[in-house]
């Protein structure tokens, strides 16, 4: 992370808690690799993706400026830090390990993702 990196890393954590915003790693993977066998140029994974792919067929200026407001929403640089890199452990918070991110951590230690810090 760079930037803000305790709001960045709670903004992404949560985000990535949000049982309708995600797709579990195994059923994405099932259907990148069924997409591969069957030589589809491209897949999109998540309905979420397949909402925005939609949206942006029928309006793309309308979803381009939506997402531009997106983009503006998430948190700003940090000046003086915005440079340094940082691990997301390193920049953990009390949002980014509240009860909103239980799916995050359970996932991590079903994917060995743990650091030798936890």
């Amino acid at each position: 992370m760079k930037g803000k990196h305790k709001e960045e890393y709670a903004t992404f954590v949560v985000a990535d808690s949000l049982p309708v915003l995600t797709l579990d790693a195994e059923a994405a993977a099932r259907r990148i690799w069924s997409a591969c066998r069957r030589g589809d140029a491209e897949v999109i994974v998540g309905t979420p993706a397949k909402l925005l792919a939609g949206l942006h067929g029928l309006i793309p200026g309308t979803t381009t400026d939506l997402l531009s407001l997106v983009n503006r929403a998430l948190p700003g640089e940090n000046g003086e830090l915005g440079d340094e890199r940082r691990h997301g452990y390193e920049s953990e918070s009390a949002v980014s390990r509240s009860w909103v991110t239980t799916l995050t951590r359970k996932a991590e230690k079903e994917n060995n993702e743990l650091t030798s810090d936890e």
